[in-house]
């Protein structure tokens, strides 16, 4: 009887050390579980760096081993399920639980809050790059549409969690709004949920995107509008087709939450028949780069897209006569100059709004034809640099802090013996180093591509800073 007692403590303990060594003993014997996770996963880090001890092994091994343990997947969901499930909250700080069972991406909540707001200054540097954008596709009398992708809990705020509630005032999305309000290269998506948002539901409620219903929405907005600028053209809007509710999708977030239980979300089948050819097999929604033609008719449409296009290919595809669609950044608009577009569509989610001042669009910059002088001249030097890349060259640098305000515009100034020549910049930061993110919050820089043949040897860059307070000329240290 007495061993039996002491044998119960010892089968605990074992089955106690069983457990904690299945996650790092597993490793050698089971198959690694699958990676659900919007993320790379950390390498396995190398003993020596340099031919010399790597001093950062044992943690790069800590995020290897956090990454890579036996079952990791199913017991991070196993942990996650007990939260959500137990106490209705998420499990992952990449997502947010709502109500009625919704799920938000955590990283659009700074917009939800308003906390990223943009001062006027920022505000107008969206616009005036927005209006750059605009003005090269109308020299090629291309129409251009910039539409913004709302963020979920955007359209939906009454599903995020009741302890929440949005901050005050207007975020990114509703400033840039009224900017372009009444501008036909601007499509209010968001308008397009508001006050038909509850019957039928027009996004996800296990992911991040708009339904299928909700992408036919957008998908009608746009060829509409392109429709009404460069003349009628036949296409379906399928308003006349009634899909079918199935529950086929898996969610990106319940991905990243709960990856192993499978579950389901509602989806719109709308018997959509691929009438288009791919130029290559289109295995990945995502891809980088998808080229399609139909014999529809004979419109040609060049897209900047991100995620919110996805569900989107097949209607687009279906109704033009060649769809070129790209997530390359920065936005390649020198495309333009290969082929004579009928339209040129920039798609942004809400969350990424900043993104469109972290890269300077690719395109040689147009002569600005009305002459501007300076008030003033400057002896101090402002950094500029030229970085050629090929048939164009990127000029960039920066102005004196505090000078980049609402109603600036920054022109480059090229000037020899024979003549002067203007060009608008953007008011965007170019650093080569710098992310989307670090480039978009430096206010005071600017960047444009010119054509490299009209660089001379004897050339002198200067920089017009041109606003209501006059017009100041900067001489610069380009080389």
């Amino acid at each position: 009887m007495k061993h039996k007692k002491n044998a119960l403590p010892i089968l605990y303990c074992a089955i106690f050390i069983l457990l904690c060594l299945i996650p790092s003993a597993g490793m050698l014997i089971l198959p690694e579980s699958p990676n659900f996770e919007k993320r790379e996963l950390a390498e396995f880090p190398a003993l020596t760096e340099n031919g010399t001890f790597n001093e950062h092994f044992p943690s790069q091994f800590e995020d290897y081993f956090s990454d890579h343990f036996a079952l990791r997947s199913y017991i991070v969901s196993a942990d996650a399920a007990l939260k959500y499930y137990g106490a209705g909250y998420s499990g992952n700080p990449a997502v947010v639980a709502g109500r009625e069972g919704c799920l938000f991406f955590s990283s659009t909540m700074d917009d939800y809050y308003r906390t990223n707001a943009v001062n006027d200054t920022d505000l107008f540097r969206l616009v005036q790059t927005v209006e750059l954008m605009n003005g090269y596709c109308q020299s090629k009398d291309i129409p251009f549409l910039l539409m913004v992708a709302p963020n979920k809990n955007s359209v939906y705020p009454e599903w995020m969690p009741a302890a929440v509630s949005p901050g005050e005032g207007k975020n990114n999305l509703e400033k840039l709004t009224q900017a372009l309000s009444g501008r036909d290269y601007f499509l209010d998506v968001k308008r397009l949920f508001d006050n038909t948002r509850y019957d039928p539901v027009y996004y996800h409620k296990l992911d991040s995107h708009w339904n299928n219903l909700g992408g036919r929405r957008v998908y009608a907005a746009v060829m509409q509008n392109l429709a009404a600028r460069r003349g009628s053209f036949a296409y379906d809007d399928y308003a006349a087709v009634m899909p079918a509710p199935v529950e086929n999708w898996q969610g990106d977030l319940d991905q990243m939450l709960l990856p192993t239980l499978g579950r389901r979300d509602l989806q719109y089948d709308f018997g959509i028949q691929k009438e288009y050819k791919a130029q290559k097999p289109i295995t990945d929604p995502m891809a980088l780069s998808i080229s399609t033609t139909s014999a529809k008719n004979d419109r040609s449409v060049l897209f900047f897209r991100d995620s919110f296009f996805s569900n989107l290919i097949d209607f687009f595809s279906n109704n033009l006569g060649e769809a070129e669609y790209t997530r390359a950044v920065p936005y390649q608009f020198e495309l333009a100059e290969k082929k004579e577009y009928d339209g040129v569509v920039l798609e942004i989610v809400e969350r990424n709004l900043m993104n469109l001042l972290g890269s300077t669009p690719v395109f040689a910059a147009r002569e600005v034809q009305e002459p501007l002088y300076a008030d003033n001249e400057r002896e101090d030097v402002l950094p500029c640099t030229l970085t050629p890349k090929g048939k164009l060259t990127l000029v960039s640098g920066t102005i004196p802090e505090g000078w980049m305000k609402p109603g600036v515009h920054i022109y480059l100034a090229i000037q020899n013996a024979e003549n002067r020549r203007l060009y608008e910049a953007f008011p965007i930061c170019s650093d080569p180093d710098g992310t989307l993110e670090e480039n978009a919050k430096v206010s005071n820089g600017y960047s444009l591509y010119v054509d490299t043949q009209i660089l001379g040897d004897n050339d002198t860059i200067s920089v017009l800073v041109y606003g209501p307070e006059g017009t100041v000329l900067f001489p610069t240290d380009a080389a």
